[in-house]
């Protein structure tokens, strides 16, 4: 099809990705489900960069998912019957409407019969330009006002009969939506205001579709998020004051803003926090140089603070590892050079374990002492210092090499380190690690930073671990690997005090000058803002999403805009519908007889929905119902109706309520030829009570015997209405079929007889020989003068003559006789009492009525013979 061709370049050419899905979804399923709108919702937002779960990719539109060049061309739905109609207006239960599938189906009955019961629920179910009429329970029941009127319809299409189930407080059934009909109200649509079209080639509806359901659904889902979405900066407004670079970056706050950007402007540090605290201050003091001189003072104990520290540090710091290390080296090698001095005093002869060692050398050097003091010699022969024996030339050599021992160099050196080695000993002992600080500095510190007085005591148990290291190296392992680390950081807050108050003392010294005090100010507002916008940081993250996803939601509804859409559907329909649609509308009107009116389409598209105005081709007018009779305007908008049935390509039933309401008895055989002509393909049910017409309807089946047709009347009581009765009323029966209901009553009649009073023996008679002289008239009609003249038509059938015979006596005696004799039992006659004439039996009834069938039977057997001569 031409109309899918152009659909299918307008959704790969102009389309979205997203929007080209939805068509194909749309042309391959008719209608989306809440699933496929889920899917499309999520494509839409994954387009314009909103976060999405699991968005489907999607699928444009492609030559393959067009279907075959006929899509419509399966069989039309078609109204089997309605039945089982419950508190529907006053309408009798267990009623059924049968309709004839391909052909003309005619519902007749008069006023209050209930035939606008029956069209009210049809037109509620199915599809009409207007739908403006309730159907209602019976009002004069005031127990069953709650009840909700409802019915069943009997449909079939693709070999399958079902039911359809309809009620009034439910969507009309989606199955029915290809039946249309036309009454008095959806006339005066066509001629009075622009309206929809009922139906549309197939195609079409995809467009309509978009913009009036699938459009619409999105944007609904779309605005509410939107309104939820929070893009409003008024929590920001105080900061947006004055000319701060705070209230710069808010004033150009937009969607395109960066995270990174927000955290910069956010940004307050520490140090930021100190300063601003401090410019408060200080551009609140009334005493700028005091305070710059306390400040300062607090700066010096600072400072006397950190040299304590330091110094305290340095007592086992690095350094001082050094230099115990090297100390204990010395010592190391001051011992063994004395050992070996010892080794050489001792010689190979037998000596005391210790010998040469401090405690001998100790011994000896006090004996030494006394032989000096005393001036004893130490010669052989000469008696030993200590036993006081006589010392033996051995003796007396051994005591020269202790001399010569103590006196070397190697053994004094020893004994020098292991000096030095007990008092660095002693002075480690007593160093004392945890320096003595002024304790208001120490608090101040700690105010400054609640961290410190941690830091502090970790220092200290550092230095006192490694003092004790240090000592079991120099006195006891002299193993000097592994060494404690001082790690902790304790001069970093002080040091950093001492910068702010020295800072802060010259701000107070700044202060004095006006032009400095003005740069403070500045300073102090730039921080302020500051501040406040990092407390409402999340605040401010939170604002830039809320933009980025209302910019991203208002690209969305942009893209929803259904104009676009009306504007494509407005050139597919140019050429769909118009054309198709005016040249329908031209034919229809040469049909029915007011091409004179020169009536014209005016066509335009409302949301993807086509929509045609009937308008007159003059130069002062347009409305047609302004200018036209109400007959004219009937016969327009039947014709319009029709010419868009026909234009849209639609095969589905047509139901028609009265449709020749104010029309003269010549428009009126048009139109009934023209239903005629379309029951010839398509299923057409009438409701009518205009009996005129219904015998124009008769007159055009009569000239179409092709054409199946179904007759129902309706009758009522007083108590309801709308009781169905198969066939046509008495007065439009033909004879034939008269005498066939003449038959079928005379015979209830003799099964009844012997149970009626006499009254209802009189009354059952009187009105069965009444409809009996009704049937002799309309026999002379049709059977004597072969339907040349009928009282229901406007003209003579004149070809008809040839069917007419010259009556003998013999076939005029019974017509007469029996004409005679349903007069003088009519009932309405005033009869004489005195006359007293015989009621006729079931059996006369009976042979009355067949002595009349044989009688016109008898005319229509001599016609046959005179023809066939």
């Amino acid at each position: 099809m031409a109309l899918l061709q152009d659909i299918l370049r307008w959704a790969t050419d102009e389309l979205l990705p997203w929007q080209s899905d939805a068509v194909r979804r749309l042309i391959q399923r008719g209608t989306l489900d809440e699933p496929d709108l889920a899917d499309l919702a999520k494509m839409l937002r994954a387009h314009n960069g909103l976060a999405v779960v699991a968005a489907p990719a999607p699928i444009r539109l492609a030559e393959e998912h067009l279907p075959a060049p006929e899509p419509k061309q399966a069989e039309p739905l078609v109204l089997t019957a309605l039945e089982n109609l419950k508190h529907v207006n006053r309408l009798a239960p267990k009623q059924k409407l049968d309709f004839v599938a391909r052909g003309l189906t005619v519902i007749h009955g008069d006023n209050g019969a209930g035939k606008s019961g029956y069209s009210r629920v049809i037109k509620a179910a199915c599809r009409a330009r207007v739908k403006e009429d309730p159907v209602l329970p019976d009002a004069r029941q005031h127990e069953l006002l709650h009840e909700t009127p409802s019915a069943t319809f009997i449909v079939y299409q693709n070999n399958t009969a079902y039911p359809v189930a309809w009620a009034a407080d439910k969507p009309a059934p989606a199955e029915l939506a290809s039946v249309a009909i036309l009454d008095t109200k959806c006339a005066r649509a066509y001629t009075d205001q622009e309206g929809e079209l009922t139906f549309a080639p197939w195609g079409l509806d995809i467009v309509e579709n978009l913009a009036r359901n699938v459009f619409p659904k999105l944007t609904e889902g779309v605005q509410i998020e939107l309104d939820a979405c929070n893009a409003s900066d008024a929590g920001f407004a105080d900061l947006k004051l004055g000319d701060t670079a705070v209230a710069k970056f808010l004033a150009k706050l937009t969607h395109l803003t960066t995270d990174a950007e927000a955290e910069a402007a956010a940004a307050f540090s520490p140090e930021d926090a100190e300063r601003l605290a401090f410019l408060t201050e200080a551009l609140a003091e009334k005493s700028p140089a005091e305070r710059a001189k306390s400040l300062r003072d607090q700066a010096a104990r600072l400072r006397t603070l950190v040299a304590a520290l330091e110094t305290a540090g340095l007592s086992v710091g690095d350094a001082e590892v050094q230099r115990l290390q090297s100390l204990d080296g010395a010592l190391i090698v001051a011992l063994q050079a004395e050992q070996a001095a010892a080794a050489r005093m001792r010689g190979d002869g037998q000596m005391l374990a210790g010998t040469g060692e401090a405690a001998w050398e100790s011994l000896y050097s006090a004996a030494a002492a006394f032989v000096a003091q005393h001036e004893h010699s130490v010669e052989a022969g000469a008696p030993c210092p200590l036993c006081q024996s006589p010392l033996d030339e051995g003796a007396a050599a051994r005591l020269g090499r202790f001399a010569a021992y103590v006196a070397d160099s190697a053994s004094a050196q020893a004994t020098q380190q292991r000096e030095i080695q007990q008092q660095e000993l002693v002075r480690l002992r007593a160093l004392t690690c945890d320096p003595n600080l002024d304790a208001v500095t120490v608090s101040a510190v700690g105010d400054a930073d609640a961290k410190w007085a941690a830091q502090r005591s970790a220092f200290v148990e550092e230095l006192q671990a490694r003092r004790d290291w240090l000592v079991r190296a120099l006195a006891e392992t002299h193993d000097w690997s592994h060494c404690p680390a001082v790690d902790a950081d304790v001069t970093t807050v002080p040091n950093r005090l001492i910068a702010v108050h020295e800072a802060a003392a010259l701000a107070f010294d700044a202060i004095k000058d006006a032009g400095a005090k003005v740069k403070l100010e500045t300073e102090a507002a730039e921080l302020s803002s500051r501040h406040q916008l990092s407390l409402r940081r999340e605040a401010l993250l939170a604002l830039l999403a809320a933009k980025r996803k209302a910019h991203a939601l208002g690209i969305c509804l942009a893209q929803l805009r259904t104009k676009p859409i009306s504007d494509k559907a407005g050139q597919l329909a140019s050429g769909a519908i118009t054309k198709q649609l005016g040249e329908a509308l031209n034919d229809e009107f040469e049909r029915l007889g007011v091409a004179h009116l020169q009536a014209k389409l005016k066509a335009r598209n409302d949301k993807g929905k086509p929509k045609v105005k009937l308008v007159l081709g003059l130069p002062s007018f347009d409305k047609p119902e302004q200018i036209l009779s109400e007959g004219e305007q009937r016969v327009i908008a039947i014709a319009s109706f029709f010419a868009e049935l026909k234009a849209s390509g639609h095969r589905g039933p047509a139901v028609f309520d009265d449709p020749v309401s104010s029309l003269d008895h010549q428009r009126r055989q048009s139109v009934a030829l023209r239903l005629v002509e379309e029951a010839a393909h398509r299923q057409v049910i009438v409701f009518t009570h205009d009996t005129i017409f219904l015998a124009e309807l008769m007159v055009a089946l009569e000239q179409a015997p092709a054409v199946s047709s179904l007759f129902w009347h309706l009758t009522y009581s007083q108590a309801q209405a709308g009781y169905v009765n198969e066939g046509l009323p008495w007065q439009h029966l033909k004879t034939t079929d008269r005498i066939d209901a003449m038959e079928k009553w005379s015979r209830q009649f003799e099964a009844n007889e012997q149970t009626l009073t006499n009254d209802k023996l009189d009354e059952t008679v009187r009105q069965i020989y009444g409809k009996l002289r009704e049937v002799i008239e309309r026999g002379v009609e049709e059977v004597v003068f072969a339907g040349v003249l009928s009282r229901y038509n406007d003209y003579v059938r004149v070809p008809n003559i040839i069917d007419t015979v010259g009556l003998q006596a013999a076939e005029c005696e019974p017509l007469q006789r029996l004409y005679k004799k349903a007069g003088d039992i009519l009932q309405g006659h005033d009869k004489s009492g005195a006359r007293g004439l015989p009621r006729p039996s079931a059996a006369n009834v009976k042979a009355d009525i067949a002595e009349l069938r044989a009688a016109l039977q008898s005319i229509r057997d001599r016609r046959k013979a005179a023809k066939a001569t």
